[in-house]
């Protein structure tokens, strides 16, 4: 699916929304040679029913990348900011959901769950976090992986959560990726064995503090995978990243910008 030659891999990006919303996306990503891996984002679903569809979607963007010269990847998952009213903490995901997230499961474009997680930490966040959690443990294929977002408000409590509630599913443990960690929570992830994200994008996380971790912790160099998070528009952070490396060691940019993603998603893609 993935062909060799990338410089990097953009390994949480939302390609659906950067093609309506950025007309540069394609070509800017070209250019650099990057690929992606596009997690679910239903920004505007009013009810369960229109997830099937919604992933239908994503995987013919994703294909259609693909076959541009974008390769792209994607996750199948509901967002915990994407919760349609018609679910319930109280009742389980329709039988018809789970088929839809299981047969997407089993293409081979689709490298696993994303994007779960917890937001605010409410019942109904924790609930269908749980269910697809569940899920997993029954039909997630062998090799593929979960992507969970922690949130910017309150990140260091609802992370201590999400990873409270990952500690219920040890047969998933080596699926899991925590995103969007900072100083303040990737310790919290790293400490728990889970592999580590971390979001280049105003506001999140930028070169320098990905540099700063790298040399307060080497050991964390074969877990970081580093990601743009572009959805509305691309994160310059990211692309100037992408450009010019970290400042101090070529292999730690070839790990966090690419290898470690490859391993992790399962995607052969090599080196430029």
């Amino acid at each position: 699916m993935f062909s060799t030659g990338l410089k990097a891999l953009d390994a949480h990006f939302h390609a659906d929304i950067l093609m309506s919303q950025v007309p540069g996306f394609v070509p800017a990503y070209q250019r650099l040679g990057l690929g992606g891996i596009s997690w679910s984002y239903a920004h505007a679903i009013d009810t369960w029913r229109d997830y099937p569809g919604y992933w239908d979607h994503l995987a013919g963007v994703c294909a259609d990348l693909t076959g541009r010269g974008l390769p792209c990847a994607y996750l199948v998952g509901i967002h915990p900011r994407c919760i349609p009213k018609d679910l319930s903490a109280d009742t389980a995901l329709p039988a018809e959901l789970e088929q839809a997230m299981v047969r997407h499961l089993n293409q081979p474009g689709c490298r696993g769950l994303g994007e779960l997680g917890l937001e605010t930490g409410c019942a109904l966040e924790g609930a269908v976090l749980n269910r697809q959690l569940d899920l997993a443990c029954r039909h997630l294929p062998q090799g593929k992986k979960i992507g969970l977002h922690t949130p910017r408000q309150n990140k260091l409590d609802i992370t201590r959560l999400i990873i409270r509630t990952l500690s219920s599913y040890p047969a998933l443990k080596d699926a899991f990726l925590l995103d969007h960690l900072d100083a303040s929570t990737l310790p919290l992830a790293r400490d728990a064995g889970y592999m580590l994200g971390m979001t280049l994008q105003p506001g999140k996380s930028g070169i320098d503090e990905v540099q700063a971790m790298l040399d307060r912790e080497p050991r964390i160099e074969d877990r970081l995978i580093v990601n743009s998070d572009g959805a509305k528009d691309l994160s310059q952070p990211f692309l100037d990243g992408v450009r010019q490396g970290l400042p101090e060691s070529n292999r730690a940019w070839h790990k966090v910008f690419l290898a470690n993603a490859r391993e992790f998603w399962g995607v052969p893609i090599s080196a430029a």
